[in-house]
């Protein structure tokens, strides 16, 4: 394998992410909201209102990432006019963020990797530290948004890991689910990216190609020639 160490991004690319609890709060705020055909808008402004407050919550101006969850559902609340608790309804997804299911293709793929490895992930650090004791994980290697006082697609996470690895952009391969945080990030940084693609998801035409485009870590392994998965 040409690459010295890998980056790898937590929730979604080793663990499954949150969606199905994120969309049932979703549904739920829709069906109480008076406003006529309020869930895709619902939908489309939750997501608006986490991304704009992550890309703005950098230095003096950050913001954890629980913090973020019930500020941006707190706000989409009030907006569609349902008196519920963000506190109470986020209640089930960190807990998720504490214990994630790993995907089955994670485990295997480590085992075979032979080369250090640096967690980079948009979450909380007490958060990620559960999820990974709860997965028999234990990563040295690790780099928070909290730590870093920024979120991917900002280059403080990617340097962070750079520096802790003793490495330059070159020595290594930044492995992710999110097109935004990840693909574009890395490469901004000028790291190669395999992006994890377990959807299908077509890439968008204006979108630099990733180094990488995988459907799992089985791929992933063939592409970078790290001997057979399951073997």
């Amino acid at each position: 394998m040409k690459y010295r160490a890998l980056l790898l991004d937590f929730y979604g690319t080793l663990v499954k992410e949150d969606d199905y609890l994120v969309e049932r709060i979703i549904l739920q705020v829709g069906a109480l909201s008076p406003v006529e055909d309020a869930t895709p808008h619902v939908r489309r402004r939750w997501w608006q209102l986490m991304g704009s407050m992550c890309y703005e919550a950098h230095g003096d101006r950050f913001a954890s990432q629980r913090e973020i969850e019930v500020s941006s559902l707190g706000q989409v609340l009030a907006e569609f006019r349902v008196d519920l608790d963000p506190f109470e309804l986020c209640a089930d997804i960190f807990a998720n963020w504490e214990a994630p299911v790993a995907y089955p293709d994670v485990d295997p793929f480590l085992r075979h990797l032979g080369v250090p490895v640096c967690i980079v992930s948009n979450i909380d650090e007490a958060d990620v530290r559960s999820a990974m004791r709860a997965n028999n994980w234990d990563f040295p290697l690790l780099v928070t948004s909290e730590g870093c006082r920024a979120y991917k697609p900002r280059p403080e996470l990617f340097d962070a890991a750079l520096g802790l690895l003793g490495m330059s952009a070159g020595d290594v391969l930044h492995v992710g689910d999110s097109v935004t945080a990840d693909v574009n990030g890395a490469q901004g940084c000028g790291i190669d990216v395999a992006w994890i693609n377990r959807r299908g998801r077509p890439a968008l035409q204006s979108q630099l190609p990733p180094t990488h485009n995988v459907a799992g870590f089985d791929e992933l392994a063939a592409h970078l020639g790290i001997g057979t998965m399951g073997v």
